[in-house]
This record gives C-alpha cells, sequence and structure tokens, in this order.
C-alpha cells in the first residue's frame, strides 16, 4: 500500500489503484484497512456530524476501546473491555446473559454466528473474567499471553462491530434504541453455551486491519519497526 499526504495534512492510501484521503482521529487513529473489504460504515461513523445521544455514546466507546488497545497490561486492558461490553447492551437491570443477546443480535451475521460468539462471551466472563476480577489472577495465568491479546483483540472487534452498527441505524434516542435491541434479540434462539475449554471454542476469524494513530512523547528521527509496530516520525 502507498501512502502520501496532502497540503491540509490529510493521510493518502492508494487502495485499488484509487487515491483515498483520511484525516487522523485522536483516540481512535486511522483505520486503513476497513476498506479491504468495502466496509465503509466506520468511516461514516467517525466523520459524522450528529450530535444526538446515541451517537454521543456509542462515539465514546468507540474511542474507550480504541484508547483500551493502548494499554501494555492484557489483564487491565481484558478488565477495561469487557466492562465496556458490559454496559453497552442498556439493560434497565444488570444481567450479563441480557445484555449479551443485545450485543449479540446485534453484531451476528445469522444464528449460526450468533451461537459462536455466544460460546466466546460466555467462556470469556465463566472461566477469564471471574478469575482475573473476583480471584484476582492475571489474565496470562490462566492462558497464554499471546492467546490473551488475541482475547482482547476480539472484545475490542465486538465493540466496534456494535457501536458502528448502532449509530449506522441511525436511531438517536435512547429509549427507541432500546427498543430497536428488543425487536432484534426477537430474531435468534438464544441456548446456553455448554462449558468447554479454551482448545474446545469455535474459532471467529476476524479480518486483519492496520491502524495508524499518533503517539505523544515519542523521540525517534527514522522509521523503526518494532513487534507488529512501525512507528514514524511525526509529520
Amino acid at each position: 500500500m502507498l501512502f502520501s499526504i496532502n497540503d491540509d495534512y490529510s493521510i493518502g492510501a492508494y487502495i485499488n489503484g484509487e487515491e483515498e484521503f483520511y484525516l487522523m482521529q485522536k483516540g481512535i487513529g486511522l483505520d486503513l484497512g476497513v476498506t479491504e473489504n468495502n466496509d465503509t460504515r466506520l468511516y461514516r461513523v467517525i466523520y459524522s456530524h450528529r450530535n444526538d445521544e446515541v451517537y454521543n455514546l456509542y462515539r465514546r466507546y468507540i474511542a474507550e476501546a480504541c484508547e483500551a488497545l493502548q494499554i501494555i497490561d492484557e489483564t487491565r486492558c481484558f478488565i477495561f473491555l469487557f466492562s465496556k461490553i458490559d454496559g453497552m447492551g442498556l439493560c434497565d437491570t444488570y444481567g450479563f446473559t441480557d445484555n449479551k443477546k443485545r450485543i449479540l443480535s446485534i453484531v451476528a451475521e445469522n444464528q449460526s454466528n450468533f451461537d459462536v460468539i455466544s460460546s466466546q462471551l460466555y467462556f470469556y466472563s465463566k472461566e477469564i473474567r471471574t478469575e482475573v476480577v473476583h480471584k484476582g489472577k492475571r489474565i496470562d495465568e490462566l492462558v497464554s499471553i499471546r492467546k490473551a491479546h488475541e482475547i482482547n483483540q476480539e472484545l475490542f472487534n465486538i465493540i466496534i462491530r456494535f457501536c458502528t452498527k448502532v449509530i449506522d441505524s441511525e436511531i438517536t434516542s435512547i429509549e427507541s434504541l432500546k427498543e430497536y435491541f428488543l425487536n432484534e434479540v426477537s430474531k435468534y434462539s438464544y441456548k446456553m453455551p455448554q462449558e468447554q475449554s479454551l482448545a474446545g471454542l469455535p474459532v471467529v476469524y476476524s479480518q486483519r486491519t492496520t491502524y495508524v494513530a499518533t503517539l505523544e512523547g515519542l523521540q525517534i528521527s527514522y522509521p523503526e519497526k518494532r513487534g507488529n509496530y512501525l512507528l514514524r516520525k511525526g509529520l
């Protein structure tokens, strides 16, 4: 992929032979990979001029989820991301299962996908969150550090998919959104997931995405590659 910058300091990406410009966004950075499958929903959300209560709430969730991925400690990152998922469904009384049904009904593509993600969240809640939050364990005591990172990435993906779909629904009031959730939940059949090990969980494949974001206070004079990150001097 070829990059450029114009006089307005917009980053240009040449995708499929066409140049597309995007501005950096504080708190979310710039996602260049979302156009791989022609999904423009995230960009519509980021650049929207809406100022209603639904947009403001879920746009904040997106920014907070992106900030969470900057947390180096995978245990703290997991707790932060799961706390966001806990509240996204707007249940009047707290119950993880009821909240989960609302989230699944929005992010799932079909019943099969609904069941797969349901099993994932059940495992994360029962086997990971219980040990981390209530027993004080570190997530790398339960799974490998690589798997912990993958779990956090999947929680992040769920938050982004949920929030962008909610905002893209064009609903502007919380009360109307609650009715929308109930209507979507009625389209799926919820089955209590079976207890299983991490190895027995069905696999969800998420498209790989490249993120570009600013890092304050970083002093470099030439590009450096550190792990999966490419660091460049500020523009």
